[in-house]
Parts: structure tokens; sequence; C-alpha cells
């Protein structure tokens, strides 16, 4: 029997997603407009100010070669929408990459990932 409260679950992180479509194939030294979404896995929003400051949250945007190298890295800032990052990142060399958002709040022990491969040609 569980008595009390029950069992209570904490859960860390995020969910981390791309806002914007972002192309298979891109052309070198093109900027890429990255548009990334984060939000609690608890479904709470994210928002300048808020319970959960997106002013705190780190979004980063990496392109990774096959090798685990980083070509390029930006930070995506809070754009004014719950939940919403954004920035541009310059496609400076050829290759084949994984566009990597990582979303990250050390001080709270929450960190979410996603990524999808990208060609520049």
């Amino acid at each position: 029997d569980v008595l009390g409260e029950g069992i209570i679950l904490e859960l860390h992180g995020f969910i981390v997603d791309f806002a914007s479509i972002l192309p298979e194939q891109t052309a070198k030294g093109q900027t890429l407009d990255i548009t990334a979404t984060a939000m609690m896995l608890c479904s709470c929003p994210l928002e300048a100010g808020g319970l959960w400051d997106a002013d705190k949250i780190q979004v980063t945007a990496r392109l990774i070669r096959a090798d685990g190298t980083v070509e390029e890295e930006v930070s995506l800032k809070y754009a004014g929408q719950q939940n919403t990052f954004a920035g541009k990142l310059n496609a400076k060399t050829e290759g084949e990459f994984k566009m990597q958002i990582l979303a990250t709040d050390a001080a709270k022990s929450n960190f979410g990932m996603i990524e999808k491969s990208l060609t520049v040609k």
C-alpha cells in the first residue's frame, strides 16, 4: 500500500524542437535563420522574467561534423514569445553535418537536445 502523498517523480529536462523548417541541404556561405522551442517536461512556459526565466536558459545551435567536431556554434536568444529562441548560423564549410540544438539550465539540472542532418554544398 502507498500511503501519504503516494509516489512523487521529479523529472528534469527540456523538450527541444525546431520551430522553423531546417532545410536538408544548404549552400556554403548561406546564413541559416534558426528558430527553436524549448519547454519544461511539465509543459511550464519559458518566458522572460517568468517562473522559468528564459533569460537564464542557455540555448545553443551547433553544426557538428561526423567525427564529433563542432564546426560552428551560436547562442540562440529568447525571441519574445513563450518557449521560443532564435539566432543565425553561417554554414562556412562544405560537408555532412548534424544541426544540434541544446537547451541547458545547469543551476536547476535541466537539459534537452534535438539534432537533424544537414548537407552544406
